[in-house]
């Protein structure tokens, strides 16, 4: 792991006040046999050393849990719904429907700023309960590695191996085939 700058600024300035604390413990414990000072040096040392390790620790901690964040991100693709979540979105189910997938509803959605000319739809979450259209909520499962999704109103409850969003890509691409053949009839009647 190569060591940061400030990292090694802080050890070299512990160093130096670790050097002036311990010459002027020797000036200052004179009195002191030639033992006593040797401990409380190997003490205070000690000390800085712990001080040093227990950083270095939690700088590995911090990087290694980052790394794993990271890779875990890497290895999904992000839906195309949360790539643009901070522009502003105008539904189109008006258009194209709501999109079935994975036993629930899928909002499709696209960039408000591009209307009916946007080239890629993504889907509102969460999916919407097929009976009431409330918003679903998502537990962790009693099975290893799957989910429990179910309406607040009590009218559904289905379990997924997938969470709701790696489902929601898969949602996105149902919506963006019936996107471009909304698009495809809208050029065919020239509106």
């Amino acid at each position: 792991m190569k060591a940061k700058f400030s990292d090694v600024l802080v050890q070299l300035v512990i160093a130096v006040v670790a050097t002036v604390v311990a010459s002027l413990l020797l000036r200052a414990l004179a009195p002191l046999n030639v033992t006593q000072i040797a401990l409380l040096a190997a003490i205070f040392f000690a000390a800085i050393e712990a001080v040093i390790i227990l950083r270095q620790r939690s700088s590995n901690r911090r990087s290694s849990s980052e790394q794993s964040a990271e890779m875990k991100n890497e290895s999904k693709p992000k839906p195309f719904g949360e790539t643009l979540w901070r522009q502003g979105w105008k539904r189109v189910d008006y258009a194209i429907g709501v999109v079935p997938y994975n036993g629930v509803l899928w909002m499709p959605k696209v960039p408000e700023a591009q209307g009916h000319f946007a080239e890629r739809v993504g889907v509102e979450q969460p999916p919407r309960c097929p009976s009431c259209r409330t918003g679903l909520l998502e537990d962790v499962g009693d099975d290893p590695g799957g989910y429990r999704w179910h309406c607040p109103q009590g009218d559904f409850e289905t379990t997924s191996k997938k969470s709701m969003r790696d489902s929601s890509i898969g949602a996105e691409l149902k919506a963006q085939r019936a996107w471009e053949q909304y698009k495809e009839a809208r050029a065919k009647n020239g509106s």
